[in-house]
């Protein structure tokens, strides 16, 4: 960088502020540089400078995020090939941390700027990493709330850091770890009489024992959830487990057991004035009215979802309910339309990187392709979906894809192709102990 460069002068204040100690002017300084850096190796050093700062003040939230914008410098940098400026990062990164270790010494990691910290503070700073998307920070925070807890024998504060480590746990897709966090939690609760606590640990239990396509256990979770929420007055947790009854009916293809679950949840939520969990609902319930042929009331809960979870935040919850309301348009006559919708849902599917919500799209598509007769694109895109689930271990997506590819090969006049694609959808469907999976 040229040594009278704006960059350089904001990097070298930046230095000199850290050194002398001025840590928060430091920070100013290091964060101006970070925006002149774009797109430039340099930016990883400086996230790396900004990391140890923010540990300096004992900001883990901050501290976690410099730190893996540094590893995704990093990263970047050893996969286009640029090995001298990678190694030389890393050195920096190692240098630094012995140069500047945290105040009581040790590892620069979140769990070292915990050690002498509250429960309390634990389960705020997991809070917070929670809700950025940081998973393993979270879970490691809220074990160190759970050990905090145990050692000083406040079961109630245990029991509470074990269900929140289950929750995180489930959006880790570690559904095992999920389940054993879940029932110690469960195990406390009931040994110290905590109704409430129990009602969440269930309504837990339920949902990941429903993502394991579990749906006895995940039934018998819920409904003990929902009839214990009810009795404390948790209408939260009410709303939620009546959802998961929902979420279990519509997978044994109980749709209409599964609509009135919804209903009911849908009812709760709207009091408690949650737009994101009211959006969940709604397209649910959207998508249990199409399958009922009610169209109409399909249209409305979808249309009303999709601004919902917007609002929410919540994009892949957009996108997936633009696929709902495409798929109620193309029944209804209107295939463009639901070209035009479906491509704006994978357009967001695209952007976030989500291949559950690209793998739905692309099912959808294909569908609505087969409505205008282009077999050989609907065919490629059932493809697509059936690959992108079977990557991501999604056996119910994968027998969905399958059994459209059957109908695709019947459709198209091809019925040897279209047996043995439905042979493939109904082993999964018995092997899920499901209905044999729907098309869409």
């Amino acid at each position: 960088m040229p040594a009278d460069s704006k960059l350089r002068r904001l990097y070298d204040a930046g230095v000199k502020a850290f050194q002398a100690g001025h840590t928060k002017k430091a920070i100013k300084r290091f964060e101006q540089a970070r925006e002149e850096a774009v797109g430039m190796p340099l930016q990883g050093f400086i996230n790396v400078l900004l990391a140890a700062c923010y540990m300096r003040l004992g900001d883990v939230f901050e501290f976690e995020k410099a730190k893996m914008e540094a590893g995704r410098v990093l990263s970047e940098l050893t996969a286009q090939g640029q090995d001298e400026i990678a190694a030389s990062l890393r050195g920096f990164i190692e240098d630094l941390y012995q140069d500047y270790p945290p105040s009581g010494g040790g590892d620069l990691s979140a769990q070292s700027l915990f050690v002498e910290a509250g429960i309390g503070l634990h389960m705020q700073e997991a809070a917070r990493f929670f809700e950025a998307g940081l998973f393993p920070a979270a879970l490691a925070s809220f074990s160190l709330a759970r050990d905090r807890a145990h050692e000083r024998a406040d079961l109630t504060a245990e029991a509470t850091a074990l269900t929140n480590m289950g929750t995180v746990s489930e959006q880790m897709n570690k559904w095992d770890q999920a389940v054993e966090y879940l029932q110690t939690a469960l195990a406390i609760q009931e040994r110290i009489g905590d109704r409430r606590g129990q009602a969440r640990s269930l309504w837990s239990l339920g949902r990941t024992r429903d993502c394991q396509r579990r749906f006895g256990e995940a039934s018998e979770y819920s409904q003990r959830a929902a009839d214990l929420a009810h009795e404390v007055g948790d209408r939260e947790c009410e709303g939620g487990a009546l959802n998961n009854l929902g979420n279990v009916a519509r997978a044994l293809g109980k749709f209409e057991d599964a609509a009135r679950h919804y209903e009911a949840s849908l009812a709760i939520r709207q009091a408690l004035d949650n737009p994101g969990a009211t959006a969940i609902t709604l397209s649910n319930l959207g998508g249990m009215y199409q399958n009922l042929g009610r169209q109409r009331d399909a249209t409305r809960c979808l249309e009303d979802a999709i601004p919902m979870h917007h609002y929410a935040a919540d994009y892949s919850g957009e996108a997936l309910a633009m696929g709902n309301l495409a798929m109620v348009l193309s029944n209804g006559g209107r295939p463009e339309e639901a070209l035009r919708l479906l491509e704006r849902a994978r357009h967001i599917g695209q952007e976030l990187q989500d291949p559950q919500v690209l793998g739905v799209i692309d099912n959808d598509l294909g569908t609505v392709y087969r409505t205008l007769g282009l077999f050989d694109q609907a065919i490629e895109l059932h493809r697509m979906a059936r690959e992108n689930a079977r990557k991501r271990g999604d056996r119910h997506g994968e027998g969905g894809a399958a059994n459209n590819l059957g109908i695709d090969y019947q459709t198209s006049g091809v019925p040897q192709s279209a047996m043995e694609w439905y042979k493939k959808a109904a082993d999964i469907a018995e092997e899920l102990g499901t209905p044999t999976v729907a098309a869409t």
